[in-house]
């Protein structure tokens, strides 16, 4: 008896290839607690480290300050750039943010820093980011600002010191 093999549906296939993508990116969304989406650095160096992450939390999840911390020198294995261990996490659940601050100034030009957030009964959700923090400006280095009318369009302000990189982690 000879068995004939029949070929599968160019359509099938798609379809079953769709089905799948569906259900990995279902299994992926119901397993993260939260999204960690970006960091803004609003310090410059020579200032206390200042930024801001914006995290977005699943309808179910209650997170609070409580949930936050930073990683540690395990969690940022193999980094080159120097890792913050220290500062104050503030969770603005209006706004979605974590703000993260230090007291102490910062004199490199890049940081990496480990955000964790685990509440009770939740899985730990971590995110590395890597900041990189603009020179400081001089006070008499600063260009005049030209009158112009600011309202519409984008407009962006370039200082002595900024690189394509400080540029870049602004945009």
């Amino acid at each position: 008896m000879k068995r004939v093999l029949r070929p599968i549906l160019p359509h099938t296939a798609w379809q079953a290839i769709a089905a799948l993508a569906g259900f990995f990116t279902l299994v992926g969304a119901m397993g993260a607690p939260a999204d960690l989406w970006r960091l803004t650095v609003k310090s410059r160096q020579g200032e206390p480290f200042a930024a801001t992450a914006t995290l977005q939390a699943l309808p179910d999840e209650h997170i609070s300050e409580a949930c936050l911390s930073l990683g540690s020198e395990s969690d940022a294995a193999g980094k080159k750039v120097p890792l913050l261990t220290r500062a104050r996490l503030q969770f603005d659940a209006a706004n979605g943010t974590v703000d993260i601050s230090t007291d102490e100034p910062v004199t490199v030009p890049a940081l990496s820093l480990v955000l964790r957030v685990q509440c009770p009964g939740s899985p730990l959700y971590v995110r590395r980011f890597s900041a990189s923090i603009p020179p400081a400006v001089n006070a008499q280095a600063r260009i005049p600002a030209v009158e112009r009318d600011m309202s519409k369009g984008f407009h962006l302000a370039l200082l002595p010191g900024d690189t394509v990189e400080s540029i870049a982690a602004v945009l």
